[in-house]
């Protein structure tokens, strides 16, 4: 199951998860959830773009713990991906807020909030596997 997207800022790629830590996060920063779209789009004054970078280090961060403890360290890493944000180990290594500030630019913002919104939309995506048992018969067709 997709829980990941990337976002590439700087020449590397960072994996991006809206998970309950970053639910937290949105919602001591932002009052819930339901204010997440108006803090998006509220124009480029300081306080949305300090909203903005807070939701984007929560995402990197709880993306790249993701990747690394639930993939890399457990030696299913599937994803092909160019230039990954490794460190030296091989493990992703999430950006400080002073860090995402220096690579946007104000010409960057609509990427990273369709971005954001994109790691909302795969988090909310779910996936569901149906097997067959061997024995197991399809159930017969009931005539009403």
């Amino acid at each position: 199951m997709k829980k990941t997207v990337y976002i590439n800022l700087a020449g590397k790629n960072y994996p991006l998860n809206f998970s309950l830590g970053t639910c937290k996060v949105i919602n001591k920063e932002l009052g819930g959830l339901e204010n997440f779209d108006a803090a998006l789009g509220g124009g480029l004054n300081e306080d949305t773009i300090e909203k903005i970078v807070t939701i984007l280090h929560t995402l990197i961060s709880q993306g790249c713990t993701y990747k690394n403890i639930f993939e890399i360290d457990a030696g299913i890493f599937i994803d092909e991906v160019e230039n990954p944000a490794f460190d030296e180990e091989g493990h992703f290594k999430p950006l400080t807020k002073e860090m995402i500030e220096l690579a946007i630019g104000i010409e960057d913002i609509e990427e990273i909030v369709n971005k954001i919104n994109e790691s909302v939309k795969v988090s909310s995506d779910t996936e569901v596997e149906v097997k067959q048992l061997k024995n197991e018969k399809a159930p017969k067709e009931v005539k009403v």
